[in-house]
């Protein structure tokens, strides 16, 4: 269940980022967000 929400969250993430008009990739600080999100989700 928890690999499930975890793919989940890893799919909508490129859906937020592009919603709020952040391109995650070009800056440092966001980069390190999805891959603390990623560890934590165990993705």
């Amino acid at each position: 269940m928890a690999s499930i929400n975890g793919t989940i969250t890893l799919i909508s993430l490129s859906a937020i980022f592009r919603g709020i008009s952040i391109n995650p990739f070009t800056s440092f600080q966001y980069l390190l967000w999805i891959l603390t999100l990623m560890k934590y989700l165990g993705i």
